[in-house]
């Protein structure tokens, strides 16, 4: 019986880890390269948003508005009340270029000025080469119930183990 009872307590526990503090993700694709990689493990924090708002520069995990069921991880790029344009191979915030060392390519699209409305997220990934790619270009901006959690610490593959950051792109 005091098995049983262990067993369950952790269960439980583990439950609740997953469900509202952290839970592991795996990068599936190239929409994040140069800082993730395919196949990447992350662990996934859930506890900062309930208490604060998403920031410019978030890597995040959202629930797919393309795929029922599905996950993407993007990086935040337009908060509400933003202003967001690309042009000249750069993504224009509030009139201004958006400083991007995390991206190794230059953004190819072009889409006009359009302003982010309240309670959504502007969202791209950071190899901005492949067209078609499936962020805010695609499928328009992000409702804040969509984000799941923010990326915090890569522990896989192990010579890349450390925190996720705009300069955390070596592999």
């Amino acid at each position: 019986m005091e098995w049983i009872r262990s067993f369950a307590l952790a269960g439980a526990v583990a439950l609740f880890i997953v469900t509202f503090v952290a839970r592991p993700y795996v990068v599936e694709g190239r929409s994040m390269e140069p800082t993730l990689h395919d196949r990447d493990r992350l662990i996934v924090e859930k506890l900062s948003y309930r208490f604060g708002d998403p920031q410019r520069g978030d890597i995040v995990v959202l629930r797919s508005p393309l795929e029922p069921g599905g996950r993407l991880i993007k990086r935040i790029i337009g908060l509400p009340g933003d202003q967001i344009a690309i042009s000249m191979g750069k993504v224009w915030v509030n009139g201004e270029p958006l400083d991007e060392p995390y991206t190794d390519v230059p953004t190819s699209d072009f889409m006009l000025p359009m302003r982010v409305p309240e309670g959504t997220y502007f969202v791209l990934g950071d190899n901005r080469h492949p067209r078609g790619s499936q962020d805010s270009r695609r499928f328009g901006v992000v409702p804040r119930e969509a984000l799941e959690g923010r990326a915090i610490v890569r522990f896989w593959p192990v010579t890349a183990v450390g925190l996720v950051t705009a300069a955390a792109t070596a592999r």
